[in-house]
């Protein structure tokens, strides 16, 4: 069983405190820029992204333009004497 630990401070909470609180249109907003625009920042306007998604994008251009060739292990000529 989980032991929980409450914190029993009782302090006065003044009314300017009260009010900072009280504006709906300030919560609402901060709230709508966390959750609904998290994800409409354009690609290329976010440095970090945009720079990973190229270094994927060439690492898999490199890989496709290597040469299969290369890639095959060779046997060595081995000569047989008797």
């Amino acid at each position: 069983m989980k032991k929980y630990k409450l914190n029993k401070d009782e302090r006065d909470v003044t009314d300017q405190e009260i009010e900072q609180f009280k504006d709906f249109k300030k919560f609402k907003a901060n709230y709508e820029d966390v959750v609904r625009n998290r994800y409409k920042l354009p690609l290329y306007k976010n440095k970090k992204m945009l720079l990973a998604l190229l270094m994927i994008l060439l690492i898999i251009w490199l890989l496709m333009r290597t040469n299969k060739e290369e890639l095959i292990i060779k046997p060595a000529n081995i000569e047989q004497i008797d």
